[in-house]
């Protein structure tokens, strides 16, 4: 049902102005990956990125990753579609995936698309009367100045959609599965953008490329396997093409992204093939990794980080969850703390200065204290540059949501709190660790940027969105200097 501005002006005509559009995020990186691109291809075809109290529209990007991720979904589309204006508002992501339904019953001027490579357009349904059975980017230039419809730019030809529903089975898009290339591969981009400026629409400079999506685990506390659908992953040539066409809008790094990014694998090559075909094919300064399961940390993808002096980032976020066998056991993950150890041990042999990072869940189901002190032990002696800490938060339709022993509120905050004060300590042995060593920075803002461990260093004026070396004498205030 289309309604408030939306409606009123599809009505009326053209809205007087270049429609105002809001974006909303929650959750995971590659979620505002995703969310990146919706705002690209928005930008593209004439729209103006604002804030919720001044858009025409509001996508909001959900995530279902916890229970509690779920209802700060629902309460950010409550929130957007009460605002004054009465906004459309375009809901997408993993919860309106799996709750359809019930998202589009929480106000009459919401909306839902699971699909997210056609969320720009359904939004532009309401700027574009007419069919919209053509490819994106469209033009709206005239739209504000009363065309009405917006026309056809000449960039080209959109990657066909290789998407796959929340069963895990293709969708009508495409029969062999797979990720959809990014629209903004087929903006004309012209001549190469100077650096020293946002990336993204959304502000970022170091804008992330979604190369894999889709998960085959079934871990006891997660659900986004259901929203996912299936592994699955861009082909190589869409990755090489996108990546040339983010340097050419002046990206000195790019963040490569997936829900399994490990188990990337297109054209018989997996990660560290596809690492090593984008050194070799593009001018990009420096790639990324957003996060790798512990099983796809291969010899292979540590010998192309070794080698590449700096071009891959000194960076691996592996998911941890827990530092107890007992429960990892519980939770359904595939090794042990060993395990996971000897990985750790073989990388930081491999690649220098690596800057380890993991997630970890605390108050799950069944953790004692002496379960949890075991955890708390194995981080601190693993030493990680940085965590992200969680207290666990029941997601109905898991195993884990009717599992026994479930934590008090009181010892899963004692717990996090105890997590968080470790991670901090170990994150500065990381820093301090770097003094003395050469590190490649980007330099994100006049005279601050970070290095390849995602740890802040200040350098002299000048570099701004450049790639610089430098040897820090010192570690004050949380910056290297």
């Amino acid at each position: 049902m289309r309604s408030g501005v939306a409606a009123g002006a599809e009505a009326a005509g053209p809205l007087g102005h270049a429609p105002r559009v809001a974006v909303s995020n929650l959750g995971c990186r590659v979620n505002r990956v995703e969310l990146d691109a919706i705002a690209g291809e928005l930008v593209a075809a004439g729209c103006e990125l604002v804030d919720e109290e001044s858009a025409d529209l509001v996508v909001v990007n959900t995530c279902a990753v916890t229970g509690e991720a779920e209802a700060k979904a629902r309460k950010a589309v409550r929130h957007a579609a009460a605002l004054a204006q009465r906004p459309q508002v375009l809901a997408t992501g993993c919860v309106a995936s799996l709750f359809a339904d019930e998202l589009a019953a929480l106000a009459d001027n919401v909306e839902v698309e699971p699909d997210k490579d056609r969320v720009a357009i359904r939004a532009l349904s309401h700027f574009l009367p007419g069919d919209l059975s053509q490819n994106l980017p469209y033009d709206l230039s005239h739209f504000a100045a009363g065309a009405g419809v917006g026309a056809r730019t000449n960039a080209g030809e959109r990657g066909a959609v290789n998407q796959s529903d929340a069963s895990g089975n293709p969708s009508s898009a495409s029969a062999a599965g797979g990720v959809a290339p990014s629209p903004l591969a087929a903006l004309d981009i012209g001549e190469s953008v100077a650096p020293g400026h946002a990336i993204t629409p959304t502000g970022r400079m170091r804008p992330g490329l979604k190369v894999q999506d889709g998960c085959d685990h079934r871990c006891t506390y997660c659900i986004v396997w259901k929203a996912r659908g299936r592994a699955r992953s861009l082909d190589a040539a869409d990755v090489v093409s996108q990546v040339r066409a983010l340097v050419s809008e002046g990206a000195r790094e790019v963040v490569l992204t997936g829900i399994d990014l490990g188990r990337y694998e297109s054209q018989g090559l997996d990660l560290a093939g596809l690492l090593d075909r984008v050194l070799d094919q593009t001018e990009v300064g420096r790639v990324r990794l957003s996060s790798v399961e512990p099983a796809g940390v291969t010899d292979e993808l540590l010998r192309v980080m070794a080698a590449s002096d700096g071009r891959v980032a000194e960076f691996l976020h592996v998911p941890l969850q827990a530092g107890c066998d007992e429960t990892l056991r519980r939770m359904g993950r595939p090794y042990t703390v060993a395990e996971y150890r000897a990985i750790v041990d073989r990388a930081r042999e491999a690649v220098p200065h690596l800057a380890l990072a993991c997630d970890l869940i605390v108050g799950f189901p069944g953790e004692t204290d002496e379960d949890f002190a075991t955890s708390l032990e194995t981080c601190r002696e693993i030493g990680f540059a940085k965590m992200h800490v969680f207290r666990y938060s029941k997601r109905p339709g898991t195993p884990a949501a009717t599992m026994e022993g479930q934590a008090a509120p009181e010892a899963m905050a004692e717990r996090s709190r105890a997590m968080r004060e470790m991670a901090a300590a170990s994150r500065r042995a990381y820093a301090e660790s770097l003094v003395g060593t050469s590190q490649l920075v980007l330099v994100e803002r006049a005279e601050s940027g970070v290095t390849g461990g995602l740890v802040e260093a200040h350098v002299g004026p000048g570099y701004t969105g450049e790639l610089v070396r430098m040897v820090p004498h010192h570690y004050i205030y949380n910056i290297l200097l």
